[in-house]
Parts: C-alpha cells; structure tokens; sequence
C-alpha cells in the first residue's frame, strides 16, 4: 500500500493496493502523480485512485484528458525531431564516408604517378617490347612479298 504524506498536512493516505515502501511524490501532473521509491519512479494515475484521494490532489478528469492529449502529442513531436535527426546524422555519416572514399582514391592516384615503375619492371617491360619487336619481324619476314 502505498502512503503519502501530504503538502496540505501530515496525514497519510493509501493510494492504491500495490506496495510502495517508502514513497515520496516528486511531481502532480492533471492526470497523477509521480512517485520515487528505492526500486524507482513510477507514474500513479489519478483514475487508478479512489475518490478521496483523486479530490485530495483537486483531480480534474477533463484537465487531465486534455493534459494526457497534450502529453502525447508533445512525444510525438518529438518522436518525429528525434527521427530526424537520426537521419540528417546517417546522411552526414554516408557523406563524410563518400568524401573519404574520394580522398583516398585522390591520395592513390597521386601517389602512383609520384612513384614511377621501378627499374627491374621497366627491364622486363624493355625485354617483352624487344621480343614483340622479334616476332613482329619474323612474321614480317616469313609473309611472301606481293
């Protein structure tokens, strides 16, 4: 059971059958009141009260309707600020990866034209020309002339 003790006055009441051992009321919201335990904080609704209490806090169920509304419409709001700016992030993300991907295919192409072939690929380069070269005579030579 679950035992506040009162701004207006020291008197305890029971709000609901569930337990709650040492419970503070931090907040009065229309709709209820929000409770600190040892295990937690937890919402208490004022529909989930009896009437002396629900008159106790002054309960107004059109407020409360109307604050509930309000309540649900601001997380939805900010549901939609939250997922936006999940995506404005993935696409800051996808276009930083993109320009580091094309920084490093700048860095590449820069780098092989700053470091030419070494020596021992431009002899075997040489030596596959010459054989070229010696084929293409010998073909030349072995085409009877016309």
């Amino acid at each position: 059971m679950l035992y506040l003790s009162c701004l207006r006055g020291k008197t305890s009441k029971r709000l609901t059958a569930k337990e709650y051992k040492d419970a503070t009321v931090t907040r009065v919201d229309p709709d209820g009141v929000v409770v600190k335990t040892k295990s937690g904080i937890t919402k208490v609704y004022f529909i989930e009260l009896p009437k002396e209490v629900q008159e106790l806090f002054s309960y107004d169920s059109e407020k409360a309707t109307s604050y509930s509304a309000e309540q649900a419409t601001n997380y939805t709001a900010y549901q939609k600020q939250q997922d936006e700016t999940q995506r404005q992030q993935q696409a800051a993300e996808a276009k930083s990866k993109s320009a580091l991907t094309e920084q490093q295919a700048a860095t590449n192409r820069t780098q092989a034209f700053a470091n030419p072939p070494s020596a021992s690929f431009r002899n075997r380069e040489m030596t596959c020309f010459a054989k070229i070269g010696q084929c293409e005579a010998t073909r030349a030579g072995s085409i009877p002339a016309g």
